[in-house]
């Protein structure tokens, strides 16, 4: 009788055990399916499943999920960037730089600290769509787009002010060091050939104004 008892608890512990693992096995992953959704829902896009290895139902339906997470946080990223970005200069549009200078400014009276701004505006540029059209007008602010991109600093912030206007926030950065980088950006564009209609070349001129303030 007592073997025999014996031998039912041990069964009884053999499959409690066995039971506890498989509930354990689906749980888990169950709970981290949960509670990376719930992460997502709050804004994390970049949260993943950290299930791997598993080639079960539940392996496929985390691999699906971080698939659908990877689409999302994709699409995200493209809509904010169509939000912030000039489509046609590929700098950041009117609205991001006005939010974008605020905080600059917000930053530089917390700190004390300088803060420039540059104004560009290319030079008789109604005239030049006037006589090559819109299209090689749209040609020329994507060059100049271009060059200022691979100028300005990681610190710096260029943006379509409008139309043919472009600013450009210069954080820690004095009236000298303003009018200094002012003048190279200048001759820099000045000295583009730019080739418009596919065919022809033609040298932009672009004027600067330039504003500072120690906060």
């Amino acid at each position: 009788t007592n073997r025999y008892l014996m031998f039912v608890l041990s069964v009884s512990s053999a499959i409690f055990a066995i039971a506890w693992i498989i509930g354990w096995g689906i749980s888990h992953p169950l709970r981290e399916l949960t509670s990376t959704s719930i992460a997502m829902s709050k804004g994390d896009l970049a949260s993943r499943v950290q299930i791997r290895d598993r080639g079960d139902e539940i392996g496929q339906l985390a691999l699906a999920f971080n698939m659908m997470a990877g689409s999302i946080q994709s699409s995200h990223e493209e809509l904010v960037k169509l939000s912030t970005i000039d489509g046609l200069t590929s700098l950041y549009n009117h609205r991001e730089f006005q939010k974008r200078l605020e905080e600059e400014v917000n930053r530089a009276y917390r700190y004390g600290s300088t803060l420039s701004l540059l104004m560009m505006d290319i030079d008789n540029f109604k005239k030049f769509n006037d006589t090559y059209g819109h299209q090689a007008g749209d040609t020329v602010l994507k060059a100049i787009g271009t060059i200022i991109l691979q100028e300005i600093r990681k610190s710096d912030f260029a943006a379509r002010y409008g139309g043919e206007e472009i600013s450009i926030i210069l954080p820690e950065t004095a009236s000298a060091e303003a009018f200094a980088f002012s003048d190279r950006l200048r001759e820099i564009i000045h000295n583009l050939p730019i080739t418009i209609l596919e065919k022809e070349v033609v040298y932009i001129v672009a004027s600067t104004d330039e504003a500072d303030r120690v906060f």
